[in-house]
C-alpha cells in the first residue's frame, strides 16, 4: 500500500525505517544511563522518605493513644477515661498513612506532606544525612584497611631484606 516500507503484512518483520527508529531509540538510550540511574535513585529516595514519614506518623500516632490510654486505664482518671473509646481516631490516621504511602495518592501526599506542613523535605534531610554519614564511614574503613594493607606490604618487605 505505501511501497512496503512502512507496513510489515502484520508479520512482525522489521521495515527499513522501523529499523531506523530502533537505532536511533538504541543509541540514544544507552548515552543516558547516567541520567535514568539519576532519575531512579531521585525517585527511590523520595519513595524511602515517603514510606519512612507515612510509617513514622502511623507508629506515633499508635504509641501516643496507647500511652495515654494506658494511663487512663491505670490512674482511673475520669478525665482522661473518655479518651479510651477515641481508638477509631487512631485507625483513621493509620488508614490516612497506608493510603498516603501509595502511589495513587502522589496529589494528596504532595498537598499535606511536602506543601502544607514540609514533613516530607524534613524527613528527606535526615534520610540523606543518615545516607551521607553511613557512606561516609564506609570510605574510611576501607581507606584505614587499605592503609594498614600497605604498611603491612612495606613491613614484611623490610623484614625480610
Amino acid at each position: 500500500a505505501t511501497g512496503g516500507h512502512d507496513q510489515d503484512a502484520g508479520h512482525g518483520a522489521s521495515t527499513p525505517r522501523k529499523l531506523q527508529k530502533q537505532k536511533t531509540s538504541t543509541s540514544t538510550s544507552t548515552t543516558n544511563v547516567g541520567k535514568y540511574s539519576e532519575k531512579g535513585q531521585y525517585k527511590l529516595l523520595h519513595t524511602t522518605t515517603r514510606i519512612a514519614l507515612t510509617c513514622v506518623i502511623s507508629i506515633t500516632s499508635s504509641l501516643v493513644y496507647q500511652l495515654v490510654w494506658n494511663i487512663a486505664e491505670e490512674l482511673e482518671n475520669d478525665h482522661l477515661f473518655w479518651f479510651t473509646s477515641t481508638w477509631s481516631i487512631d485507625a483513621v490516621i493509620n488508614i490516612a498513612c497506608v493510603y498516603l504511602s501509595m502511589g495513587i495518592a502522589n496529589e494528596q501526599y504532595k498537598l499535606l506532606c511536602v506543601d502544607l506542613c514540609g514533613c516530607h523535605q524534613c524527613c528527606l534531610r535526615i534520610i540523606m544525612r543518615a545516607v551521607t554519614v553511613s557512606t561516609e564511614k564506609k570510605v574510611r574503613r576501607m581507606v584505614s584497611e587499605r592503609q594498614a594493607t600497605e604498611l603491612s606490604i612495606r613491613t614484611n618487605t623490610m623484614t625480610s631484606k
